[in-house]
């Protein structure tokens, strides 16, 4: 019989081979598997009466404990044994020839760990027992191994089953769609399609699939639909239009390649008819919005009437006043003249010299050569006054089909408040304080209406006498102009809507609520931004902000070299308030 079941060495193992072979056949078969295992299993051997007389030498690295100690303990071994696996180890392994069994042992890892057990009983030749053999397999690893088996066995088949119900899903989304869905392969055929089908053209999806696409769309749009790309087509069959997409699947991480494309197809008559009638109305609504702006143009220029009457009146009055006074010393000179002659006939004499200082002193002609020079002066100045007035007049007043040009920004602002000075004069003053500023290219005409919108709002929010301030300054390529007032300032509620067409804040009948718009339209059609803060009680200030190219095809080559601006006519002349509004 086996004598020591340690680490094999060549002699050793001859002697156990020897041994063996005086055992029966079925003890040799179990001592021959037993010796191909020793590396890696821990076996143990018990006499007749179940005393553990030999350990393989293996027992330190299975068990954590010697041979010799556990040879030396009798205990030992079942003291090893987790308590809930005590029933199963006494059930079987006292009983050799049972199936192999696994239990928990405590290991040298100092960690309960899964050990299989496997016994078989010994006997002599003549079948005598002689005790029996056991191994003990660790096969922690194997359960753990098998035990995340399992879990990803659980794992797949719960997104086996998530999968299958997002499929549902989708299937359900896509048929509450009102738009037709559709898979196509690579030869045009119909792998897919939602419901939607059936609402459009009454057929149903499970009768259309392994269909052509001709099924149920029109031949004629067919090989433009599988060509990839949108567009609309109108079906005869239903008369109603349709707008269609199609696209590539994109199958690089799909296992098959049956589907190639996905077309979809919506029901576009109604967007078509109400598409139609937003056309003609904003074509009608532009028209309106044309006229409302000449009308608007109109009203301001009409309440400009009476002021430009009464300025064109006052120098044209004393200009006919200036030449009637003109006239009458004209004719006092003609008459020192005639008089001066016949004197000149006479003698020489101390008297007739001073009969001709005497004519010089009646006719007063020291005084009237002393203010002829005066007279012209002003009568020039009149009529020149009258011009400029004449002259801006029409500029505004020309229909806004002028193209863009290079503009002195300065010369629109004053023209605009020389139109305007009727309304500002009795409520305001004017206070300039204008940067030297390069050429504008944009629209002359349509800036002067946006400033005259402004300053005439500036004006009519002022209630007594108060205060309006100009100003012009360069930020990079941008020239700002702010109108700035005293006035009654606005609430955060108006500034919100202030550019809002229609809206206004003025009694009816005397705004139309265009003229913020109007201006802001004009402002963003040269690429500007027109800005405005307000505090109630202190006034308001709208900014103008214009890149210096506001116009489209401006090329900065042809921009003139700028001109003696009103910057340096008014420089010194009037100092701005401190303290703008606002800031």
């Amino acid at each position: 019989m086996i004598t020591e079941l340690e680490p094999l060495e060549a002699g050793r193992l001859q002697r156990l081979l020897e041994q063996a072979l005086a055992l029966p056949a079925e003890q040799r078969e179990l001592i021959f598997q037993g010796l191909s295992r020793f590396s890696r299993e821990l076996v143990l051997c018990f006499d007749a009466a179940g005393v553990l007389r030999h350990v393989s030498a293996n027992c330190q690295e299975q068990l954590g404990c010697s041979a010799a100690e556990l040879l030396a303990e009798p205990g030992r071994l079942e003291a090893l044994v987790h308590p809930d696996d005590l029933a199963l180890w006494h059930e079987r392994h006292l009983d050799p020839g049972h199936e192999p069994f696994e239990v928990r042992l405590l290991a040298a890892s100092g960690q309960r760990e899964w050990f299989e057990h496997y016994c078989r009983p010994l006997t002599d030749v003549s079948g005598a027992p002689l005790g029996r053999i056991g191994t003990f397999l660790n096969v922690s690893q194997r359960r753990r191994g098998a035990e995340e088996l399992e879990a990803r066995n659980t794992e797949l088949q719960r997104l086996v089953t998530q999968v299958e119900c997002i499929k549902r899903e989708w299937e359900s989304s896509l048929d509450c769609i009102d738009q037709v869905i559709v898979l196509v392969d690579v030869e045009g055929v119909i792998c897919r399609i939602n419901r939607a089908v059936t609402r459009l053209y009454g057929q149903e999806p499970a009768a259309l699939v392994g269909q052509p696409l001709a099924a149920f769309l029109p031949a004629a749009v067919v090989d433009t639909v599988l060509n990839y790309g949108s567009g609309e087509f109108f079906d005869d069959r239903l008369q109603r239009w349709f707008a269609w997409q199609s696209v590539p699947l994109a199958t690089q991480q799909l296992v098959t390649r049956r589907a190639e494309l996905v077309v979809t197809l919506h029901d576009v008559t109604e967007l078509r008819h109400v598409t139609t009638e937003l056309a003609e109305a904003y074509a009608s609504q532009q028209q309106t919005q044309t006229q409302l702006v000449q009308q608007e143009k109109l009203a301001t220029i009409g309440q400009m009437a009476a002021g430009v009457a009464h300025e064109i009146n006052n120098p044209v009055g004393f200009i006919k006043s200036n030449l009637g006074t003109l006239a009458k010393y004209a004719g006092r000179l003609r008459g020192y003249i005639d008089q001066l002659e016949q004197l000149l006939r006479q003698t020489g004499d101390a008297a007739a010299l001073s009969g001709l200082q005497e004519a010089r002193r009646q006719h007063k002609v020291t005084g009237a050569l002393e203010d002829i020079d005066d007279l012209i002066a002003e009568s020039l100045d009149g009529a020149g006054r009258v011009q400029v007035i004449v002259q801006n007049l029409k500029s505004f007043s020309r229909v806004d089909d002028a193209g863009f040009q290079w503009t002195d920004l300065h010369e629109c602002l004053e023209s605009s408040l020389n139109i305007a000075w009727n309304e500002i004069k009795y409520r305001a003053r004017v206070e300039r304080d204008y940067a030297e500023l390069p050429p504008l290219y944009c629209c002359p005409q349509q800036l002067n209406q946006v400033f005259l919108n402004l300053l005439v709002n500036a004006a009519q929010a002022i209630a007594e006498q108060g205060l309006i301030e100009l100003r012009t300054r360069q930020e990079g390529d941008f020239l700002v102009v702010e109108i700035e007032d005293s006035g009654c300032g606005m609430a955060p509620e108006v500034i919100e809507r202030i550019f809002d067409p229609f809206y206004t804040t003025k009694p009816a009948g005397e705004g139309s609520g265009l003229g913020l718009s109007i201006c802001s339209d004009i402002v963003q059609k040269h690429h500007g931004e027109l800005r405005v803060r307000s505090v109630v009680g202190r006034g308001s200030c709208f900014s103008v902000r214009l890149p210096l190219t506001a116009g489209e095809g401006a090329d900065a080559a042809d921009r003139p070299a700028p001109a003696a601006s009103y910057a340096r006519r008014l420089q010194g002349a009037v100092k701005p308030r401190s303290g703008p509004i606002g800031r």
